[in-house]
């Protein structure tokens, strides 16, 4: 998608599996802005519903009472405002909190890093073919 706005009572509703929005946000200044309650992702687990924008634009969510989402705009400037709970993960350029908006990180959405030791064969097996 080029840009989507939720507000006035709208919701995106996540009920099963993943969802994964990629914004190109060509031409516009707020290319992602989601108000007053309007992500459901009812199964509880940020990965769910994943956000991507790699423009450098400004980003908002504001209002509602909580929000499970990945975040991944390491250019733009995402916004938190409102009386809300956000479950989850952002990556922006600059991150504002506001108006009693609490941030939970979840460490499920930790990687491993890279496994740099040896590997050692353990068992071996022939096969007559």
């Amino acid at each position: 998608m080029n840009s989507i706005t939720v507000g006035g009572g709208s919701q995106v509703v996540i009920q099963g599996g993943a969802v994964v929005l990629n914004i190109a946000g060509i031409n516009q200044q707020n290319p992602i802005s989601f108000a007053g309650n309007s992500i459901q992702n009812l199964t509880g687990i940020p990965n769910n519903f994943v956000i991507n924008y790699g423009g450098n634009n400004n980003i908002s969510l504001s209002g509602g009472s909580g929000a499970y989402a990945v975040i991944n705009a390491p250019n733009a400037n995402i916004t938190f405002t409102g009386n809300s709970n956000f479950y989850g993960q952002a990556i922006g350029a600059t991150i504002t909190t506001t108006g009693a908006t609490n941030f939970y990180y979840d460490q499920s959405l930790n990687t491993p890093g890279p496994n740099n030791n040896a590997f050692y064969e353990i068992s071996m097996r022939e096969l007559a073919y």
